[in-house]
């Protein structure tokens, strides 16, 4: 099973040329209970911006290029090859905005935080809500003066 898992902002911005612009503890928790004790991939932009490989998980970072990689982390040059080799397992993808695109039509759930502010974002998830119907949608949240759900999609 296939999972993607993001929080986004209005117009579904994921990123600047910073990083993530918002600050949610309570995002940051949930996601890391969704990922804990599972197979992860990520993007190599993700994988820098990380200090340490998450706890609990087997980690893999997808990259054409050949990278030397910090201690906890496993090189994948071929996506297709890599959802094969784990088709019996749950892997979640953590992004970014290239690896969301290149997974969407590989997945069957989508882990959504919705964010209801715009943050002028310029890296984004792909359109997703012509192919996938929400499943499941907490309350609205407050944390930090942002309001936000988590909402998880399953593919039609």
């Amino acid at each position: 099973m296939i999972k993607l898992i993001a929080a986004i902002d209005s117009h579904r911005g994921i990123a600047n040329n910073q990083g993530i612009p918002w600050h949610l503890p309570e995002d940051s928790t949930y996601f890391r209970h969704q990922i804990k004790n599972a197979t992860v991939i990520m993007g190599r932009h993700v994988y820098e911006e990380l200090t340490h490989p998450f706890i609990d998980a087997k980690n893999y970072v997808l990259s054409h290029q050949s990278l030397p990689l910090r201690q906890g982390f496993s090189l994948v040059h071929d996506l297709e090859t890599f959802i094969r080799e784990h088709a019996d397992e749950t892997v979640w993808v953590l992004g970014g905005a290239q690896l969301y695109e290149q997974t969407l039509a590989y997945a069957d759930e989508l882990y959504v935080t919705q964010i209801e502010k715009d943050f002028s974002c310029t890296k984004f998830f792909p359109k997703f809500k012509d192919s996938f119907t929400l499943m499941n949608e907490s309350p609205q949240r407050e944390q930090n003066k942002l309001l936000f759900s988590f909402q998880i999609w399953r593919k039609k």
